[in-house]
């Protein structure tokens, strides 16, 4: 088990399992990922990548899992 930083919105420490998939974690969370960038510590997940779970994409303690959706506002 991992505790993750999930960054979506609002900021808050989730426990993961390692075998879990990052998809699957945000479907937990209801983290609607439409137009959303997702990124695990930085690092921008494909959609194959999101499809993988937490160990296969080498998160550890603290890792910061984050959904970010570009307003139109924004350039």
């Amino acid at each position: 088990m991992l505790n993750i930083k999930l960054s979506a919105g609002t900021r808050r420490t989730i426990v993961v399992n390692e075998e879990q998939t990052v998809a699957d974690v945000l479907t937990q969370e209801n983290v609607n990922t439409t137009g959303a960038t997702i990124s695990l510590d930085g690092a921008v997940l494909t959609a194959d990548e999101q499809n993988s779970t937490f160990e296969e994409l080498g998160a550890v303690e603290g890792s910061v899992l984050a959904a970010v959706v570009k307003a139109d506002s924004a350039r």
